[in-house]
């Protein structure tokens, strides 16, 4: 996802700031201590209680509203004075532009109106205690300590304060005895806690709390629950005190108007015991144990910025796994693939030619055994044509001769469905890996209404002409000889000879006069026998006409040779069609081991990236767990 990937950018971006920042702080000799805590918890008295001075003015009332830090005046080449700044991050010491200077005299008026508006307050002064005793400075350690305003006093200064809190060493909290932990608190707290596994914390006024034992076991365990190392170490990090007591205690020698009139009940040893024990504590915290305040929040978000890495890893090795098993998956697709394209290959393409040449011979003979059978059963086949008797017999002969030209023409039809099967079974070949390689149809008609019709059969009249129709009248001769035999001595029997002298004309009477009955009866029987036999040749005079035009086409075709010429026609324009589909069979065959080419490569691309990848994450893990191991080693307590 884009959004997740620039959001883990923006993320590593301020990991590797803030490790800058860090790397810096830790390379510092100076330490910078934080007193922070709610609106009007008294953080303005303990540091001044700690300074056993008046520095940062205070008041019942919210005083700071402003970032006051309080450094020594060695860092300031030993003159006691405050730094009014604007800009906090164009300030510089040397650099008289960047600030103005101002006398500790005027500091309250400025921390209290800030007409100005001033952003930040570095006050340079010295420390009532002794050298070795001092906090600020112990010719070791530069140490500054920073007075905020009230977590709550306003929104934006809130804001500022938990950005602060990065670049802060040491956090002293201040709480009131009287209010606990507010949600502002809490909230500041663990969120500082994230980075700072111990944080120094001061409940301030105890002396005002009449149920101690009660308010120190309440606080406790609000702290447990916020930073459970700070709890195991509440001994040295959890300080029940009064501050301004401690103050006005340090202050009662000197003349000041804050010590004059201001002691109401003095400070009791105890009081004055514990807020010793919390500059001991604090000091052994911030100057003895500098590598749990300085190296600490260094320690603790490297733990944390480890623990993420960890995380991030283990997911893009999840991932980087998954990719690699895809792609390995698709590892075997790819090999049988190449294995079907190269089988295919050796099966089709390099034997193309002979392919096209097998089919077409195939189409050519499977077209001339139907033309032949065609031929051979010309005769059978019944045709759709009615006989209207002898007077319309040539009607009928022309009508039939139109029905076999049609049926020859609709024999194309079937002849080039089947070729066209053939042709396309030869090709389906193809369909391995492209789709399927449609077989023209008109690239294996025959044109059968132009070639199988009437352009190869002669006319009517060519195929029934004198001869033809002697033989068709052959069969009318027994029937009109035995009519004419049968009505010539049946007329002879009628009539006697003519001849001289008067004895043959009396005996020609005679005889007339005694007819011969059985010759009159045969010549009789024998002239209606004729007119029978011409009778029913007439009847059944289609089926020689039939019979003599389906002699003659059939004869006529294949003495011109028309059914090997068409055979071998179908076959040419098979072989054209299958030739067409095949080129272009493998000219995508082509473009597609191309495309498997470039695949592969892009596959094998991928799966080297991805290994390569993988290689960078385990590596990177196996450092991460070295980093890991020595932080674990190393013990901040010692």
């Amino acid at each position: 996802d884009p959004m997740v990937m620039a959001m883990l950018v923006d993320k590593m971006q301020e990991a590797c700031q803030h490790l800058d920042r860090l790397q810096v702080r830790i390379s510092d000799t100076r330490s910078s201590v934080l007193v922070t805590g709610d609106l009007n918890a008294g953080k303005s008295t303990f540091v001044n209680a700690i300074l056993n001075r008046e520095v940062v003015p205070d008041d019942q009332q919210p005083c700071t509203a402003l970032f006051c830090e309080v450094k020594s005046v060695d860092q300031n080449d030993g003159v006691e004075e405050v730094h009014a700044i604007r800009d906090p991050e164009a300030y510089r010491r040397d650099d008289p532009t960047t600030f103005e200077r101002l006398s500790l005299a005027h500091l309250r008026t400025v921390v209290e109106d800030n007409e100005p508006g001033y952003e930040m307050l570095k006050i340079y002064c010295r420390d009532a205690h002794g050298k070795s005793d001092s906090l600020l400075h112990n010719g070791a350690l530069d140490i500054s300590l920073i007075d905020s305003p009230g977590l709550n006093i306003d929104s934006m200064k809130t804001m500022a304060l938990f950005a602060q809190q990065e670049e802060i060493d040491v956090i002293v909290f201040v709480v009131n005895a009287e209010n606990h932990f507010t949600l502002s608190g809490r909230e500041f707290l663990r969120t500082a806690g994230k980075e700072k596994a111990y944080l120094f914390i001061v409940v301030n006024r105890f002396d005002q709390i009449r149920r101690k034992d009660r308010c120190k076991r309440d606080v406790l365990d609000q702290i447990r629950d916020i930073s459970p190392r700070t709890y195991a170490e509440a001994e040295h990090l959890v300080h029940f005190v009064s501050a301004r007591k401690t103050l006005l205690n340090g202050l009662a020698r000197s003349p000041s108007p804050m010590a004059r009139g201001a002691m109401l009940e003095p400070a009791s040893e105890a009081d004055l015991a514990d807020f010793k024990h919390l500059e001991r504590c604090l000091r052994q915290f911030i100057l003895e144990k500098r590598a749990r305040s300085k190296l600490a929040p260094a320690h603790v978000y490297l733990s944390h910025l480890l623990s993420d890495l960890r995380v991030l890893l283990a997911y893009n090795a999840q991932r980087s796994a998954r990719a690699l098993q895809r792609l390995d998956g698709q590892r075997s697709q790819n090999e049988a693939r190449a294995l079907q394209l190269a089988k295919l290959r050796e099966t089709v393409l390099d034997r193309l030619d002979d392919t096209i040449a097998d089919t077409a011979q195939r189409v050519a003979d499977d077209a001339e055994r139907h033309l032949n059978r065609f031929l051979d059963h010309l005769h059978h086949i019944p045709y759709d044509v009615t006989y209207h008797g002898m007077m319309y017999l040539w009607r009928y002969a022309d009508d039939l001769y139109r029905a076999i030209t049609m049926r020859m023409n609709g024999l194309a039809a079937h002849i080039q469905t089947e070729a066209i099967r053939l042709s396309s079974a030869a090709s389906s070949v193809s369909t391995v890996v492209a789709p399927p390689s449609s077989v023209s149809s008109s690239a294996t008609t025959l044109a059968h209404r132009d070639t199988l019709g009437a352009g190869n059969v002669p006319a009517l009249p060519e195929l029934l002409d004198r001869a033809a129709l002697a033989r068709m009248a052959r069969g009318l001769l027994p029937g009109l000889g035995a009519l004419a035999v049968g009505l010539v001595g049946y007329a002879r029997s009628l009539v006697a000879p003519m001849g001289a002298g008067a004895a043959a004309s009396h005996a020609l009477v005679t005889a007339a006069k005694r007819p011969n009955p059985l010759a009159r009866g045969a010549f009789g029987t024998l002239a209606f026998a004729g007119t029978l036999m011409l009778f029913y040749v007439v009847a059944d005079f289609r089926r020689p006409l039939e019979q003599q035009l389906c002699r003659a086409v059939g004869t006529h075709l294949r003495r011109t040779g028309w059914v090997r010429r068409h055979a071998d026609a179908t076959g040419r324009r098979a072989a054209r069609a299958l030739r067409q589909g095949l080129w272009r069979f493998q000219s995508d065959f082509a473009r597609i081991q191309a495309e498997e080419a470039v695949l592969a490569t892009q596959w094998s691309r991928e799966r080297d990236a991805c290994q390569q990848r993988g290689q960078r994450i385990t590596a990177m893990t196996t450092r991460v767990a070295e980093i890991t191991e020595q932080l674990e080693a190393i013990n901040l307590d010692t």
